[in-house]
């Protein structure tokens, strides 16, 4: 059975080799941006979908499922009703 530390070697094993893919495309990406910037990682998930390397669209697309995943499990925000 897999644990939650073999799923977060998987991502960081997927997100290196997605750094080095985009690398040989000519195109530079932050890893730390990726994790912590959510705008930024769809948008290099945008870019490397449209590359001709069939390898870089499935990483891209296994990134992108999940960075889905680990939204729809969040909490949901609370929202505190305002005072007035």
């Amino acid at each position: 059975m897999a644990t939650r530390h073999d799923a977060i070697h998987a991502a960081d094993e997927d997100l290196q080799a997605f750094e080095l893919r985009m690398a040989q495309d000519g195109l530079c990406i932050s890893r730390t941006f990726m994790l912590f910037d959510r705008r930024y990682a769809l948008e290099q998930l945008r870019l490397a979908h449209t590359s001709a390397d069939d390898a870089l669209r499935e990483l891209a697309m296994r990134i992108f499922r999940r960075l889905e995943l680990q939204r729809a499990l969040r909490p949901a925000p609370r929202h505190e009703p305002a005072l007035g």
